[in-house]
């Protein structure tokens, strides 16, 4: 088990469930804010499938999931990429995955650089969704790793 993947995975479920919460309890909707947080979800699960080898199915990057769909969604696909990373060795995160894009192009990348991806990608679009709330006049909660490592440290 590789301990910094899972602890980013931690912070992947915290910062995803704080957005998530946040877009419920919004007075105004934000529609960017939905879409993108939608997004995040919907990638997470395509990476995953990916990793599988499972077909995509009429997924796209950019469903159009509600809140709860994205929660319950987000709550599955949590549960298997905390599966894979504890059950997965150094040397397989090394191993290539063979996957096509949405466009079909086929690509060749490790396990450990699509896992990083996947948490690096929530991130940044987590920072677009702080952007839309402000913008909106809503506070957004700060997702920053710095605060998810001084609440739980482990």
């Amino acid at each position: 088990m590789n301990s910094d993947l899972a602890r980013l995975y931690d912070h992947l479920e915290w910062a995803d469930k704080a957005m998530l919460a946040a877009l419920g309890q919004a007075e105004s909707h934000d529609e960017k804010a939905h879409k993108l947080i939608a997004h995040i979800i919907s990638a997470e699960h395509i990476w995953l499938t990916r990793i599988q080898s499972q077909p995509i199915g009429q997924t796209t990057a950019w469903d159009n999931l509600t809140l709860p769909e994205c929660q319950a969604l987000s709550a599955q696909i949590i549960s298997d990429y905390r599966t894979l990373i504890e059950s997965t060795s150094e040397q397989h995160l090394n191993e290539l995955v063979t996957y096509r894009n949405l466009q079909g192009i086929e690509f060749q990348t490790p396990l450990r650089d699509i896992l990083l991806h996947v948490a690096l990608h929530g991130a940044y679009h987590r920072g677009q969704i702080a952007a839309s709330l402000r913008n909106s006049g809503l506070e957004p909660p700060s997702t920053d790793f710095i605060l998810f490592s001084r609440h739980n440290n482990s």
